[in-house]
């Protein structure tokens, strides 16, 4: 627009109309037609007729946002210029997958997605992220310390015929110990300092547990035949309550499917599994949100595979051969007997 002059402008204007910019802010002082401006206020131009060319570039000098005018002279219409595919900053509007706006357009110079699982694919100026759906919510039953141990009696722990009997991880605590020699701890300890806090911890979850209300067991004595919806011997997460006591006939198996907590518990009985009996996990179900809950004894068989928290009202009683993952948590005596038990802390 050099030598461009108009009989109307004043020598503010003309310096303006030689370099073909104008104050964008001071819409009493411009005259003439301006191609670029300049502001140095957020958002979009005031809307002046006669002013501004159609194309006409607006710079905001605090912002580096852009606005182009894509109306005419006449009517003027002020659009946010996407500046993604360069350098520098950039004014991003952000919409939901409807389109529809979640904030006022703005430059943006730095900004964080976070998720489980969060992937970003360009294409020219567009960036799509894609964020995973979000893990299972914290489990809300906490053992506070006595996580820490694998097995913790508030009395005395037995072994007997324990060769070969390994507790892999997580630490071990008891009044007083008694059997055929001791046992390899792996990772673990032996912890009796923080026996009385681990007892306290265990206490007070086993309280909470026990007080839930849930679904009824249709079949208390022999839960692996009980359908609730999801096929025989299946259970989805919840919590699941009998005043009798819970019982798996021998050499049978349930299946844990899905994501979340499992708490069964017998509020005026025992829980006891049979010979050879397996419990499965699925689908994102792990042994550190299961919980067997006795108001008394708690006894598994031989050559068991169990997953959970065992938690009992008095005693627990373990047989030969069993595979554990999970904890052996009673405020009475635990008793382990037989050769190759290995139990060690869930996994997850």
């Amino acid at each position: 627009m050099a030598n461009v002059q108009y009989n109307t402008v004043v020598e503010w204007d003309i310096a303006m109309a030689d370099v073909g910019y104008a104050d964008a802010d001071n819409g009493t002082v411009l005259k003439g037609l301006a191609i670029n401006g300049l502001k140095i206020t957020t958002g979009a131009p005031a809307v002046v007729p006669m002013h501004w060319l159609p194309g006409a570039l607006v710079q905001n000098i605090i912002d580096g946002t852009q606005y182009i005018n894509t109306g005419s002279t006449a009517s003027p219409v002020w659009s946010l210029v996407d500046n993604s595919g360069g350098i520098g900053q950039a004014a991003i509007q952000f919409e939901d997958e409807t389109g529809s706006n979640l904030g006022t357009s703005g430059t943006v110079n730095e900004f964080e997605i976070t998720g489980p699982s969060v992937s970003a694919n360009r294409i020219g100026n567009k960036v799509t992220y894609t964020v995973g759906a979000p893990g299972p919510t914290p489990s809300p039953y906490d053992l506070g310390v006595a996580g820490a141990y694998n097995t913790m009696s508030g009395t005395a722990l037995t072994l007997t015929l324990n060769t070969g009997q390994l507790f892999t991880t997580g630490n071990i605590g008891y009044g007083s110990i008694a059997g055929l020699g001791t046992p390899s701890y792996g990772t673990g300890a032996l912890d009796n300092a923080g026996l009385a806090a681990g007892e306290a911890a265990r206490l007070s979850l086993y309280n909470t547990l026990k007080a839930l209300s849930g679904t009824a067991i249709i079949t208390p004595s022999a839960i692996e035949g009980d359908n609730y919806g999801y096929g025989t011997g299946v259970f989805v997460p919840g919590v699941y309550t009998t005043a009798s006591a819970i019982g798996m006939t021998a050499a049978n198996t349930i299946t844990l499917n899905g994501a979340g907590d499992y708490v069964f518990v017998s509020t005026g009985g025992a829980i006891v599994f049979g010979a050879t009996d397996n419990i499965v996990l699925t689908n994102g179900a792990v042994a550190s949100r299961v919980f067997w809950v006795a108001n008394n004894d708690i006894t598994t068989g031989s050559t068991d595979v169990i997953k959970g928290n065992l938690m009992s009202g008095g005693d627990i009683t373990i047989g030969s051969t069993n595979n554990i993952e999970g904890r052996l948590l009673a405020p009475a005596a635990i008793t382990i007997d037989g050769t190759a038990t290995n139990l060690y802390l869930p996994l997850a």
